[in-house]
């Protein structure tokens, strides 16, 4: 499947929403383009698809053009962009739509911005400038650019007034909200670099792509890792837990068992205790008897020896 397609910018509108939402909108008009050529890599090194978008009359077109298209079988093109993708099932001749998106999808959008000609560093740069009460006498002129004894010089890349505009400029993840495919029109919520009636090139999300920047990759690796690390603390985490738990048991299986051995002395001692009261009670029964029998006796004896 083709990561792009060529499209011309109309201008913005809003969209509402059945919640009321309003939606500030870019419509485009994206295609139909046409595979002008197939690029492989066993023949020119990376493979990509050449496509052209509006036609344009032959008379207009120069003569190494007009033999390029005559190759490829298909009508002059005004616009003609490559694109960086797997050729896959295409071939010469074959037309591509918008189609190959879907609502809600995120895409790239490349565009020139507007071109402003000569501009001062406070629209080109943003710059505060002076004050614009009576007597100032400096307002928007650049001022200092350097100091004077060190270093003694202007330094590369300084801000300065100079050609504002008219520059290569992409816009990353912009929403696709709507599809109008009789029509070849998308609806891409927030704005798209340049003027109107500008020619923009739509791709896929660079994710999509596989186009991802090294800041990007290792930050992932950054977090991967440190997934990764926190995975592994709370397995030991888990780890050492499982070991409380299993040592806790232990001790509550330890500590059960101790009261059960006390509780069975306790109810041993208790029965050992309350037979020996029974044997005393015995006992001093036994006496007591003995002792009234010795009693009737001695009574017996002194009766006789009256």
């Amino acid at each position: 499947m083709s990561f792009g397609i060529i499209g011309r910018k109309i201008g913005m509108t809003q969209l509402i929403t059945e919640d009321g939402v309003v939606i500030p909108v870019t419509v485009v008009k994206a295609g139909p383009c046409v595979v002008v050529q197939v690029k492989t890599e066993e023949r020119d090194g990376y493979s990509a698809l050449q496509m052209g978008f509006e036609e344009k009359k032959e008379s207009r077109v120069n003569k190494p053009m007009r033999g390029h298209f005559a190759r490829s079988g298909v009508r002059a093109m005004k616009i003609l962009r490559e694109f960086r993708t797997p050729v896959g099932d295409y071939k010469v001749g074959d037309v591509i739509r918008c189609n190959i998106f879907s609502e809600g999808e995120k895409v790239d959008v490349v565009g020139i911005t507007k071109g402003r000609g000569f501009a001062g560093g406070i629209k080109r740069h943003g710059w505060k400038g002076g004050e614009a009460s009576h007597g100032s006498m400096f307002h928007r002129a650049p001022g200092s650019i350097g100091a004077s004894a060190s270093p003694s010089k202007v330094f590369k890349g300084h801000a300065m007034p100079g050609h504002y505009g008219a520059k290569r400029q992409t816009v990353l993840n912009l929403s696709l909200v709507k599809i109008l495919e009789d029509e070849d029109i998308i609806l891409l919520k927030g704005a798209v670099p340049g003027p109107n009636k500008g020619i923009v090139c739509i791709y896929k999300n660079r994710l999509e792509r596989g186009k991802v920047p090294k800041k990007v990759v290792e930050k992932v690796d950054k977090k991967e890792e440190k997934a990764e690390i926190t995975t592994e603390v709370e397995q030991g985490a888990e780890g050492r837990v499982e070991e409380a738990c299993a040592e806790t048991e232990d001790t509550k299986n330890e500590d059960v068992k101790v009261e059960d051995i006390k509780e069975k002395e306790e109810i041993t001692g208790g029965a050992d205790k309350s037979n020996r009261e029974e044997g005393v009670s015995e006992h001093g029964d036994r006496a007591e008897g003995e002792g009234e029998k010795g009693n009737v006796d001695d009574g017996g004896k002194e009766e006789k020896n009256k």
